[in-house]
């Protein structure tokens, strides 16, 4: 017993060493107190506060109250009866409750007074730039959301990337936690879904966002994990970050160089903006903790969550091109592309989304040899359209199941209103079974894709979605426009009603980078000529009357998008197709400046 109590006395000493060391402002008092410190009663211990209360509560005849200190391993508990205090501190000292969970040994010490905040970091006024809107969901929408995300995660072969302390899943482009940027050389499996579209624009009408996101981090918690810290600062995610909460409440902690802190609840429903200092300055994260202790001293168990993320993300501005770099320019903004496939998300898929409309009223005509392999696919068939744009071959044959898919939401949205089948896919990774469809459409839309990968890859998909012996019809825009002699339609239309071409000098300046060491750089096509390169930016221009008459180059600006190009010369599309896999070319032909496939799987 004697071994025993000065065991307790060397531990004890110890304590109070430490505790006037980092809580020089706690008063300990060998007079017995209301108020107990408590070593290993904390959080960081693993005792929570229910098993301390109940603890108290077995031993204690009067009411209490338990103050617990995040990431720290002790408590303090005050008692409205000091010889409920004493009695815990001369039967318990130095003993380990059967009661508890976790194997540990509580201390005992007399203190003065309860400190209402015990925190060796200067604590902040809330960084610049952050701002929370509660409720910025309904509870049907939040339903719904929470619905989507394990509707979509459940559809993931390995149930969604496992991380340490959470599990994420991707819409529109995956992340690199190693470096903590978006990997936007990858767009993700699946594309952002409409639900959070109908978000994103919702943010946007609010200014809450100055662009709409395209890509999405669904992270889902078990009770008890986080996040750690972390900054949202990567020069790939351009704008805001913002977070919306789903399930349960949690405390967000914010940490800057200087260890300034600051941490904020984030409610259920509510939707978290970062710009500004508060995302590129300040890190963020949530503890790996049971428990939260909210900054107005509330204690908040943790439970099930799941939070959407949203960024605009996109290549590095100002970036210098490498020595593997095969072209370099900038979007319209001036933001530096300085990779193919940055290329493909600026030239292709931002400029879709921007046009959408006006390619919808300009584009009806077919061309014959797509009208005729429609015409030719049996009665009951399924044909899908990938890269579908507006929808209109899905009308060419209604005795067969006509569906179709794009990477723009826009179109899709414009198909949809039609009353077509349709969804949002990539097309070199679309969301569909292996041999689903009869036949299929690929018509203007692998001459977008700016590397020889990808072009193979979209012709794979292709191939695989169809059912063995089952044929597609592909159409690329072809390098040569003047065949046996003769000018394709596109040469002699003169001016086209639907857009027109424009000259060097009526581009804004911004539109490209004209380095004059770059002999790679990608020209802009001057309309109606024969094409000089085989991968170029050919300009869309809306009418006049679409925007303001003004001759104001903002104004130009606004009128003018440049989408990329990789016209093919001949037989390149029909080598292209005879290195995929079970891919069988049944027809190689020209028409009106394209180059067109007919392939079949094989049996």
């Amino acid at each position: 017993m004697q071994k025993k109590m000065k065991k307790i006395e060397r531990k004890l000493r110890k304590l109070i060493a430490s505790l006037q060391k980092h809580e020089p402002d706690l008063v300990i008092t060998e007079q017995p107190s209301q108020n107990l410190f408590v070593a290993n009663g904390g959080l960081d211990c693993g005792v929570s506060p229910e098993e301390l209360r109940h603890f108290c509560a077995e031993h204690a005849a009067g009411t209490f109250d338990i103050y617990v200190r995040i990431h720290k391993p002790y408590s303090f508990v005050h008692f409205d009866s000091i010889q409920d205090a004493i009695t815990l501190f001369e039967q318990f000292q130095g003993c380990k409750p059967y009661s508890l969970e976790k194997n540990v040994t509580f201390y005992f010490l007399y203190v003065q007074t309860v400190p209402n905040v015990v925190s060796t970091n200067p604590v902040a006024s809330a960084p610049v730039g952050l701002r929370l809107e509660e409720n910025f969901v309904s509870e049907k929408e939040e339903l719904l959301l929470i619905q989507l995300a394990n509707d979509c995660i459940s559809l993931c072969p390995d149930g969604g990337s496992k991380l340490k302390n959470r599990t994420v899943l991707h819409f529109g482009y995956d992340f690199i936690y190693t470096t903590n940027e978006p990997d936007i050389e990858k767009p993700a499996k699946q594309p952002i879904p409409d639900l959070c579209h109908s978000l994103c624009e919702r943010m946007l009408f609010h200014g809450f966002i100055s662009a709409l996101p395209n890509q999405i981090t669904v992270n889902f918690y078990e009770p008890g994990q986080g996040i750690p810290l972390h900054g949202d600062n990567s020069p790939l995610i351009k704008g805001e970050v913002v977070s919306l909460s789903l399930v349960s409440d949690a405390v967000m902690s914010f940490k800057k160089d200087t260890n300034e802190h600051y941490s904020l609840i984030l409610p259920r429903r509510s939707l978290l903006i970062l710009k500004d200092e508060a995302k590129d300055i300040w890190k963020h994260g949530i503890s790996s903790k049971k428990y939260d202790l909210a900054c107005d001293g509330r204690l908040l168990k943790r439970d099930k969550r799941i939070s959407f993320t949203f960024r605009n993300v996109g290549p590095a501005e100002n970036s210098s091109c490498s020595k593997n770099c095969c072209d370099c320019c900038t979007n319209d903004t001036g933001q530096s592309v300085t990779d193919l496939n940055s290329v493909e998300n600026v030239y292709v898929h931002q400029v879709y989304e921007q046009i959408a409309d006006h390619f919808d009223q300009t584009r009806h005509s077919l061309w014959p040899g797509v009208k005729r392999f429609i015409e030719s696919i049996s009665n009951g068939s399924l044909l899908l359209d990938v890269g579908c744009g507006n929808g209109k071959y899905l009308l060419c044959k209604k005795d067969i199941v006509n569906v179709g898919c794009d990477r723009a939401f826009a179109l899709c949205s414009i198909c949809r209103s039609k009353g077509f089948n349709i969804f949002q896919a990539d097309c070199c990774d679309l969301p569909v079974l292996d041999d689903m469809f009869d036949a299929a459409l690929s018509i203007a839309v692998i001459h977008h894709l700016p590397t020889e990968n990808r072009r193979r890859r979209a012709v794979e998909e292709i191939v695989r979605i169809l059912r063995p012996g089952g044929q597609a019809l592909i159409y690329v825009w072809a390098m040569e426009q003047r065949r046996d002699g003769n000018e394709s339609f596109y040469l002699k239309s003169g001016k086209r009603k639907e857009y027109s071409f424009c000259n060097d000098d009526e581009i804004p300046s911004s539109s490209l980078s004209h380095s004059s060491t770059s002999k790679e750089i990608f020209p802009v096509h001057k309309s109606r000529q024969q094409f000089q390169s085989q991968d170029l930016l050919v300009p869309w221009k809306f009418a006049k009357s679409k925007f303001n008459k003004s001759n104001d180059i903002d104004d130009k600006r606004r009128e003018m998008f440049l989408r990329y190009y990789h016209v093919f010369k001949e037989n390149e599309l029909q080598s292209l197709c005879q290195q995929v896999n079970r891919c069988i070319v049944v027809e190689s032909y020209y028409e009106q400046g394209n180059w067109c496939v007919i392939l079949k799987k094989e049996n």
